[in-house]
């Protein structure tokens, strides 16, 4: 949990008052640990550290095309919290 939240602040700036751990899930070699949390409204990612870019989407326009193919695997793995 701690890890995940440092990452979280590392990698876009934001600052996850808590966070809830969902599942873990595996695809092809890597294991992934589903967090989720609540951001302030307003609250804006900025790319930091190993990141070049990061943004808002909202649910309905995401797809899988603008993911890397790790995780667009996550997000057609059709977990609830991944899907709209």
């Amino acid at each position: 949990m701690e890890a995940a939240a440092r990452e979280l602040r590392e990698e876009t700036s934001i600052e996850a008052p808590a966070l809830l751990s969902l599942c873990t899930i595996r695809i092809g070699y890597t294991i992934h640990h589903i967090f989720t949390t609540h951001v302030h409204d307003g609250e804006k990612p900025m790319a930091c550290n190993e990141i070049v870019a990061c943004k808002w989407v909202p649910r309905e326009k995401l797809s899988p095309s603008m993911l890397k193919s790790t995780a667009a695997a996550l997000m057609l793995s059709h977990l609830p919290a991944l899907i709209a």
